[in-house]
């Protein structure tokens, strides 16, 4: 049997496995879930899949919670892995992070990720959808605006020339997949394990991106990612090249942030 290869899943409290029973979160957080569908396809021992994520996480450093302040950061740091998946954004969203800040402090702990030692493949995941009409959260979601933040963590994933990942669209009006509106159950941590299970098999990472013949099988599209992009956000301060997005381009350059500039209203251009 060879070596192991390590995936550390950054994240917060959906990459911990909140919303799901204590007894359960060891089989049932996404982490779990990809260690369990990547011994199925892989055989046990390829891989090691380790949760580093922590509720409250913010990929901000503005807040108390700052992922890049944290000691799972330090360990993300002395730490080899072949994989890293990355999601972070709620706790940015729901605390009103101003874009410029959330994007420039979220590309910095993107960066650290990327120039480890291990050169590890980055994979960015876009955090679920936030149901705002939840009926246990409705008033305390109702001024969340999501959508901006998405675009912005899209961009980063063309600058750093990692991998996108759509976590969004796979909740989007799915009410059936969140334990609290904010969570994902155990079927919506399940989905979430086969997107990253879509995006590593899309860059042949696993042996079942090719067929028993020795020929390559057609690539599972990643959660349906946009072709293109806008060429002006100007509610959110932000400009983008219009170029084809083909998932691993790294062409587009976020210019003109206002600095500080607060989302007040909901994106009239969004893409997903």
């Amino acid at each position: 049997a060879g070596e192991e290869s390590l995936i550390i899943c950054i994240g917060d409290s959906i990459t911990f496995g909140s919303g799901i029973r204590n007894a359960a979160r060891n089989f049932s957080s996404y982490p779990a879930r990809l260690q369990t569908l990547l011994d199925n396809v892989d055989g046990a021992g390829k891989w090691n899949v380790k949760n580093l994520g922590f509720r409250g996480a913010t990929a901000t450093n503005k807040s108390r919670l700052s992922y890049e302040k944290s000691p799972f950061f330090t360990r993300v740091l002395n730490s080899s892995p072949k994989v890293a998946v990355i999601m972070l954004g709620t706790n940015d969203i729901m605390l009103n992070i101003s874009l410029s800040t959330f994007a420039d402090d979220y590309k910095s702990l993107i960066s650290a990720v990327t120039q480890l030692d291990s050169k590890p493949q980055v994979l960015i995941m876009t955090p679920p959808w936030i149901d705002t009409k939840f009926p246990t959260r409705a008033e305390r979601f109702k001024n969340i605006v999501q959508e901006p933040y998405h675009k912005v963590i899209q961009t980063l994933a063309l600058e750093t020339r990692a991998t996108l990942l759509n976590g969004f669209s796979i909740f989007a009006n799915k009410t059936h997949l969140f334990a609290d509106g904010l969570h994902p159950n155990e079927e919506g941590y399940n989905l979430i394990a086969k997107l990253v299970v879509q995006g590593l098999e899309s860059l042949r990472h696993l042996h079942s991106s090719t067929s028993a013949k020795g020929k390559p099988v057609k690539e599972p599209s990643v959660s349906a990612l946009p072709r293109s992009v806008h060429k002006e956000d100007t509610n959110k301060g932000i400009s983008l090249e219009t170029k084809p997005f083909l998932g691993r381009q790294a062409h587009f350059n976020t210019k003109g942030r206002d600095s500080d500039q607060k989302v007040t209203k909901r994106s009239s251009s969004w893409f997903w």
